[in-house]
């Protein structure tokens, strides 16, 4: 049974969610700022709270799950990682986080010889685990490859799509913005990239109005894979190939060729709190145990870190590129029942 620590209780809640649902985990505790709401997810949990990283217990083989924004978003999450590992406790820090702080940090886990990784739940989502899968076996054969994604998943959809490009540095030709959605197209060696951003803030609260999570459509010399979001379900659509034709002049197909629309990664159509509450947390879970499992100094957990260090880059980059997202006022976008009804019924076959 590994013991977790979590540490911030805004998105520290679903990392909390996650340790309480697996077996082989277990909540050590919560450290938070002390407000209501922490006090509050304490008390729901049946766990102590802590408000200083002094008073918080050495526990040798534990895992801190640091949810807290990093240096890069102003925050002090990078500070309070560094001074858990002086503590003996291996970290898991969630991203975003720059190159130069994991840097920085393994510096620190080195000395005090424990665990440090980098979380990133969006590539333990199984439609999205598929997907960079099945691009490890076309290497070579994907020519293209479009990523959507918003201003806050933005270092997700550069760590899937450093993947699926599968190595080098990225190199951007065009960059234009048109109603809060900011596209940026490059290359990386061969294979050229489109990355779709939405690109607006709600003013209250920066999570709410996201038009997109993460998806993907990969273009191959033998067909499409698309993942419209990590939710699922990730599609195939094979080259075409007309075959024979018949009597009529029409195609007769061509045996054993795979139907358009293939479902390889399926989805059960996620409600976003259950999506949430089961996949989110069981993606986070891998990542408290692949930390709690790693062992100091091997080869696996360099190449980790250096995974991370390469996604931290490439975010980077290409926020540099995107910019800083505007700030969009709830009622512009807020959409009601009626209308999405309305929808549905224009949709309906007559």
């Amino acid at each position: 049974m590994n013991r977790v620590l979590v540490c911030g209780s805004t998105f520290g809640a679903v990392h909390a969610c996650a340790v309480d649902r697996a077996d082989d985990l277990q909540l050590a505790g919560l450290f938070a700022s002390g407000s209501e709401r922490s006090k509050t997810l304490a008390r729901a949990y049946g766990v102590p709270l802590w408000t200083g990283v002094e008073h918080v217990p050495r526990e040798s083989d534990a895992v801190a799950s640091v949810v807290l924004r990093s240096a890069a978003l102003g925050g002090h999450g990078t500070e309070l990682a560094e001074k858990l590992m002086d503590s003996g406790w291996n970290v898991l820090l969630e991203q975003p986080v720059r190159a130069d702080e994991i840097k920085h940090l393994l510096a620190s886990a080195t000395r005090n010889k424990v665990i440090l990784h980098v979380g990133n739940l969006y590539l333990r989502l199984p439609a999205v685990a598929m997907v960079t899968r099945v691009a490890g076996r076309m290497r070579g054969r994907i020519r293209s490859v479009r990523i959507s994604a918003s201003s806050q998943t933005l270092l997700p959809a550069a760590a899937l799509l450093r993947r699926l490009v599968q190595g080098g540095s990225p190199r951007i030709e065009h960059v234009s913005t048109h109603a809060g959605v900011t596209t940026c197209i490059g290359c990386c060696s061969d294979t050229g990239f489109t990355l779709t951003v939405h690109n607006e803030q709600d003013s209250v609260n920066r999570d709410d109005g996201l038009l997109a999570l993460l998806g993907a459509e990969i273009i191959t010399d033998a067909g499409v894979l698309a993942m419209a979001d990590c939710s699922g379900p990730a599609l195939w659509y094979p080259r075409l190939e007309m075959g024979r034709l018949d009597a009529f002049g029409l195609p007769a197909g061509l045996p054993g060729s795979p139907h358009r629309g293939l479902v390889l990664s399926s989805s059960p159509g996620w409600s976003l709190d259950d999506f949430i509450r089961i996949a989110w947390t069981a993606a986070i879970a891998e990542d408290i145990r692949a930390c709690a499992r790693a062992s100091v100094g091997s080869g696996s957990d360099r190449r980790e870190l250096a995974r991370s260090i390469a996604d931290a880059t490439w975010w980077t980059l290409l926020s540099r590129e995107i910019g800083l997202p505007a700030q969009a006022e709830r009622e512009a976008w807020r959409l009601d029942a009626a209308w999405f009804e309305q929808v549905r019924a224009i949709a309906e076959p007559e």
